[in-house]
This record gives C-alpha cells, structure tokens and sequence, in this order.
C-alpha cells in the first residue's frame, strides 16, 4: 500500500490528484507505462496550527504498522492515523 500525505493550497493538491489520474505516472506489472487510477482520498481537511509542516518531498518506507503510526504521531497527525489510516491498512 502507498500513502500520500499532501500538504498545500486546495487548488494545487487538486491538480495533482488530477495528474496522477490522467499522466502516465506508473508501470505496469509488464513494465509499459500506465496511469494512476486506483489512488483515492482518505480525507481532506485544513492544517490545524499544532500540525507539522512538512517542508520538503520525502518518499519513507515502513516495514511495521507501529513505525507508521511514530511517524504520524512525531507529525501530529495520531488521530488521523487511528480514524483513517489504520482502518485502511487492517
């Protein structure tokens, strides 16, 4: 499972999901080049004040679910990892 948490403007995070739907973004288990449209939002709100902000790109692997769940709570993010997260990954 991929997760992808986007932090922006409302307008330039709707663009991308746009991207990832209609650009060749991916391959396929037979290497050619496809698009991405399996990705779905889990939820959408405002940054709250106490949250993080992320200030560049990283791409992060986890081999736990605990190790998943440190990160989001070192990022203030620990009730939208139990409410959404966890729930996917179960």
């Amino acid at each position: 499972m991929i997760l992808i948490l986007l932090q922006g403007d409302k307008r330039d995070i709707k663009e991308y999901l746009m991207l990832q739907k209609t650009s060749k973004v991916d391959v396929d288990s037979s290497g050619k080049k496809c698009k991405e449209k399996m990705m779905c939002v889990l939820f959408e709100t405002k940054v709250q004040a106490e949250h993080r902000r992320f200030q560049a790109f990283e791409v992060k692997e986890y081999s736990t679910l605990d190790e998943l769940q440190h990160e989001f709570e070192a990022a203030g993010l620990a009730k939208l990892f139990s409410e959404f997260v966890s729930a996917q990954l179960k």
